[in-house]
């Protein structure tokens, strides 16, 4: 298996398990109101920089995820700056899950094997040469923070990008 392709792996697996967090969010502000969402706005002078608890936790969750499977050696850029910054600086964070499993255990449960399978015996050759150090993963744990609030959730999704090189 080539680096890429774990790395590939894993972010599957947490932006699933991220989607299940964030469901879990709107569920719980579907029997306790708006409230529970606790939405605050990064910049107040801007209406579309909303900033929830499905946010913070979902992107816990991905770089809990991230640093367990390969430690300090890949680069991460979330979109909640805090939560990155506090996590560069060594800060435990909360598991997603209650269970001794780890983060990516628990995202685990989805089914992955035949795609990495498909896609390593056509891999071009450049590919399984990558080294973790020049790989960086982009987060945005709730792409449509704005419209999730609005409760227009088609319009939402989780965004994990990875960048070789750039």
């Amino acid at each position: 298996m080539t680096v890429l392709l774990d790395l590939i792996d894993v972010c599957f697996h947490l932006a699933n398990g991220a989607g299940s967090i964030i469901r879990e969010v709107q569920r719980d502000r579907e029997e306790h109101g708006i409230a529970s969402l606790k939405a605050s706005l990064k910049d107040e002078a801007d209406p579309r920089t909303f900033l929830t608890v499905a946010d913070k936790k979902s992107q816990d969750f991905i770089i809990t995820g991230l640093r367990e499977s390969f430690g300090n050696s890949l680069n991460i850029v979330g979109e909640e700056e805090e939560e990155e910054e506090e996590e560069a600086k060594g800060i435990k964070k909360t598991q997603a899950s209650s269970s001794s499993k780890s983060t990516i255990e628990v995202a685990k449960d989805f089914a992955f094997q035949a795609w990495k399978t498909k896609v390593e015996q056509n891999l071009p050759e450049e590919y399984h040469l990558i080294k973790m150090e020049d790989l960086t993963v982009f987060i945005d744990p709730v792409d449509g923070t704005r419209e999730f609030v609005e409760q227009r959730l088609h319009s939402c999704q989780t965004l994990i990008g990875i960048s070789w090189r750039g």
